[in-house]
């Protein structure tokens, strides 16, 4: 496990400026040490504008670090190698560069607002389009989807039936059982499957065809936003 740097001593702010840059930094480490990283920022930032230590810049880099602020945190990292290039702490701050470098380059998801439309109706009124489009496509996949299902229960049937008429005639003479049992449990079964996927064909085709409906049905959707003296009103119609 990599040991955290130390920081700056207390006595380079103090020998070097006034009281209250030296009360700062010792504020900061407290919260530093007790884990409250963004209490330590802010405490060091206020010592930094009054200090101007760049030993400063590399503890507020640490706490960045620390608190999950990777782009703050590489940017005082270079602050500091620009202030201090032959720093103690040089070596260090380099590595943490290195580590740190790929998250801060990490792109961010992009947002996909909705189509708003202004309605030459009145100021204010806005109308968001929903044409039930995905409602039906997606009613169109699932009914089909069904109808394939059923089909599948179709051929489970056919076989189940075959398989018993091929045991009625070769037993209508007689037969020895054990011989026809295998034959018999694969027709159960096909007759089991037949039932499974008639309900779920069906199921799916039922489903299907009510989100079909939904979608030929849906029109638009209006938010209308109006100024009032107090204020503002918001009112939402549909229209199907």
């Amino acid at each position: 496990m990599r040991l955290v740097i130390l920081l700056v001593l207390a006595t380079r702010v103090a020998s070097a400026q006034a009281p209250d840059a030296e009360q700062l930094y010792k504020d900061g480490q407290a919260a530093y040490d007790s884990k409250r990283y963004d209490d330590a920022i802010a405490a060091w930032s206020k010592s930094y504008e009054l200090s101007r230590l760049p030993a400063l810049v590399f503890n507020l880099a640490q706490a960045h670090r620390l608190a999950g602020h990777c782009t703050k945190a590489v940017d005082s990292y270079k602050k500091f190698l620009s202030l201090d290039p032959q720093a103690d702490e040089k070596s260090a701050a380099e590595q943490f560069l290195r580590e740190l470098e790929p998250c801060k380059q990490e792109p961010k998801p992009i947002v996909v607002k909705p189509r708003v439309e202004i309605l030459p109706s009145g100021m204010g009124s806005y109308r968001i389009e929903d044409r039930g489009g995905g409602k039906r496509t997606f009613g169109v996949i699932t009914g089909a989807a069904g109808i394939a299902l059923f089909a599948t229960g179709l051929y489970f049937g056919n076989r189940a039936t075959s398989l018993a008429n091929e045991i009625e005639a070769a037993c209508e003479l007689g037969c020895e059982w054990s011989t026809l049992e295998a034959k018999d449990a694969s027709g159960r079964q096909a007759a089991t499957l037949q039932y499974v996927f008639y309900g779920v064909g069906a199921t799916a085709v039922v489903g299907g065809t009510v989100l079909y409906l939904l979608g030929a049905r849906a029109r638009e959707t209006r938010v209308v936003i109006e100024p009032t003296s107090g204020g503002a009103t918001a009112s939402i119609s549909g229209r199907f």
